[in-house]
């Protein structure tokens, strides 16, 4: 008992580290489509015109949506 259970507890912070970080890369891929999007979309904003801005919520709002679903993946 003692020996599977040591596996298994030293196998477990490199599952959750794993998780977290294909969930980062996941989110960040959604990011950078979001970023060459709004560049796509948005005239002016990859000559860097003035008065020309990105859409910096949407952004957030990728962000913050892929955190928390990918944490309630990792804890459920």
């Amino acid at each position: 008992m003692i020996v599977p259970g040591a596996l298994i507890g030293a196998v477990l912070p490199f599952m959750f580290a794993a998780q977290t970080m294909a969930a980062v890369g996941r989110a960040a891929m959604e990011m950078v489509e979001e970023i060459r999007r709004q560049f796509r979309v948005v005239p002016g904003l990859r000559e860097g015109v003035p008065g020309v801005s990105a859409d910096y919520k949407r952004c957030v709002e990728i962000s913050t949506r892929g955190a928390l679903s990918e944490m309630y993946v990792l804890f459920r």
